[in-house]
């Protein structure tokens, strides 16, 4: 699924989509069992191994938010080094290589592997898509397009298109840090009151009047229902804060 193969890139977890979701269902069912084992509810094992399930979800989400916004802020730093070494007659191996020793900490990993490929004779375009898989990012989307265009037009223009990069992205960043700014705390605030509801069920289990009554099947269809309700008032609030941020559209591998 394109979706989450993007989130599961975006998020640098560094492992496949299928065993990062296989993990997550691993984590939820084991919890809904433990709950199982200590209630004897089923409703209950059931509303929260799905609860757990989202929270997993949500929380590689939010890493690959956190992520994404740290990658946004160097991408421009990384441009004009590219058009540094573009105006200086660098060939693409050569600036690869000076970006493994003096790009951002954070992707010197990631341009050094790439460097080590082309040196060991891995073709260009197959060494940018896994670039590509490693980063997660729109911006290193465009670096690995920009790279293997300009590897077949012998880099003319090649200066001026990092420059134009680097100013539209500053540019972006810009405006989009000013929206976060004034939604980030009261969409956290809303996800986190989602949670609220079922803390109180967690209260009331102390009774054991309670345990019986959400024991039976209409107590097992109240949670089931208390879940739904919990996940439509998160996804209509996922729905109603998301920003329209451009997707990722180019893929060279």
């Amino acid at each position: 699924m394109k979706i989450w193969r993007e989130l599961i890139e975006s998020a640098g977890l560094g492992i496949k989509p299928a065993n990062a979701f296989a993990a997550c269902l691993s984590i939820s069912g084991l919890t809904g069992l433990a709950i199982l084992s200590f209630t004897s509810i089923i409703g209950l094992a059931v509303s929260i191994s799905l609860l757990v399930l989202g929270i997993l979800l949500e929380l590689i989400r939010s890493l690959a938010v956190s992520r994404q916004r740290t990658l946004e802020q160097i991408w421009p730093s990384i441009f004009d080094l590219l058009r540094s070494g573009a105006e200086a007659g660098l060939t693409i191996a050569e600036q690869l290589d000076y970006l493994a020793t003096h790009a951002p900490a954070v992707l010197r990993a990631n341009f050094a592997q790439l460097a080590q490929e082309l040196e060991r004779g891995v073709e260009l375009e197959k060494a940018l898509g896994r670039f590509q898989a490693q980063v997660g990012s729109r911006s290193g989307d465009f670096l690995a397009l920009v790279l293997l265009i300009t590897s077949e037009l012998g880099g003319r223009g090649e200066a001026e298109v990092w420059a134009k990069a680097s100013s539209e992205v500053r540019q972006e960043q810009q405006l989009m840090n000013q929206v976060r700014a004034k939604q980030g705390w009261v969409l956290g605030s809303a996800k986190l009151a989602v949670l609220a509801p079922w803390l109180v069920v967690f209260v009331l289990l102390s009774l054991e009047q309670n345990r019986a009554a959400y024991a039976t099947a209409e107590g097992s269809l109240v949670l089931l229902l208390g879940l739904a309700m919990s996940a439509f008032a998160y996804f209509l609030t996922s729905a109603l804060g998301r920003l329209p941020i451009p997707g990722r559209v180019f893929y060279v591998g």
